[in-house]
């Protein structure tokens, strides 16, 4: 009974991702559609209506196939190992077979931009705002002192209550809340979790920052309300690194407390999926109701002009990677999804993205028992 359950909450996950990236269409920005910038009046035509529609039901169809098949598989897999690597294989081959579907609809988009020449009946322009750094746009670091000293507090005691720790620990339990790792008690195992902590402070401490610097992109259309829905953007989803920093120390936190006060598994995996349940439905209702840089909050209109945005598709490889080596820009905005991603052609861009890869590795292995 105990891994049906672990089952339901992965595939509720499998669901809520794979719902995300099928109405993608819908989230992205009025003047993009798959990953192609268009005039924004553009976006509401019955064309690109109709391109929208299909791609989500032919999305949602892949979804539902996968995610039988999946759940069936893992469902009679001999071992809950091989039931959670068939949940990994599934997942990768719903994001591959999405990606693919995109590409489809990416091309047939550049395509009819080209047939319709959009681009060449308004003149373009890019806007920038001076004061655009002087608005608040992300909460402040100090934010993340809690979740630090709730890794103090999570050593503090590990290290005051030492002695009446078993000798043998538990790391590992597999769908059903059984033990299928152990290791000796040592003060190198158990400062495992706090390290833990520690690396995962850090890599929300540089995703909050980024999220203040990255470049700003304003809607030249109507530049008023891009603006405040950009403010708007930034700032939800800075809360949500806030609130997902905090969340993931206290669930590490909780593991420790498990080894300490002989917590039952039960507990600790209920804590887990809660916990991450929480965070996968607060991220699925914060991409809804805010989309892309904004696009989908509820502002006043502001003052529009004849002008659109500036056609740059040439520097956004298949729509979604941006290279750019003219631009000095690190991070910007993506085009066919929700959040951030970085210029391609940026040797600083590509150094932060390895630092976050090594931050995550190190968080493995520096550790290792």
């Amino acid at each position: 009974m105990n891994s049906i359950i672990a089952m339901g909450v992965m595939y509720s996950s499998f669901l809520m991702v794979g719902m995300v990236l099928a109405f993608m269409p819908y989230l992205t920005r009025k003047t993009e559609s798959f990953g192609v910038t268009i005039p924004e009046d553009i976006y509401h035509s019955d064309g690109l209506k109709n391109m929208r529609k299909k791609y989500s039901v032919q999305a949602l169809i892949i979804l539902i196939l996968l995610s039988i098949g999946s759940a069936v598989l893992s469902y009679k897999a001999i071992t809950p190992e091989r039931a959670s690597l068939i949940f990994g294989i599934g997942l990768t081959l719903l994001i591959a077979c999405l990606f693919g579907l995109y590409l489809k609809y990416h091309f047939t988009m550049k395509r009819l931009k080209e047939d319709n020449q959009w681009e060449a009946e308004k003149p373009q322009a890019v806007v920038i705002d001076t004061s655009f750094r002087n608005h608040k746009l992300a909460y402040s670091n100090l934010w993340f002192l809690l979740p630090a000293l709730i890794m103090l507090g999570t050593l503090a005691i590990t290290v005051i209550y030492f002695d009446q720790i078993p000798p043998r620990i538990a790391l590992q339990y597999d769908l059903s809340g059984e033990v299928t790792r152990w290791a000796d008690k040592s003060y190198g195992a158990l400062m495992w979790i706090p390290v833990q902590q520690l690396f995962m402070i850090v890599l929300f401490v540089l995703i909050n920052s980024i999220i203040s610097r990255a470049k700003q992109q304003i809607n030249a259309a109507n530049p008023e309300k891009s603006l405040i829905q950009n403010q708007i953007f930034r700032l939800r989803w800075s809360a949500y690194i806030v609130v997902t920093a905090i969340s993931m120390v206290i669930l590490f936190g909780s593991i420790q407390m498990s080894f300490i006060f002989n917590v039952h598994p039960k507990v600790t995996l209920l804590i887990s999926g809660l916990l991450t349940g929480m965070l996968i439905i607060y991220a699925i209702i914060l991409s809804v109701s805010t989309g892309q840089g904004g696009s989908r909050v509820k502002v006043s209109e502001g003052k529009a002009t004849e002008e659109i945005d500036r056609d740059d598709d040439k520097y956004w490889k298949l729509g979604q990677f941006y290279f750019n080596p003219n631009d000095p820009t690190i991070f910007i905005e993506k085009r066919f999804g929700i959040g951030w991603t970085i210029n391609f052609a940026s040797v600083k861009g590509w150094l932060i993205l390895a630092g976050i890869i090594a931050i995550v590795i190190a968080s493995q292995f520096i550790y290792k028992i």
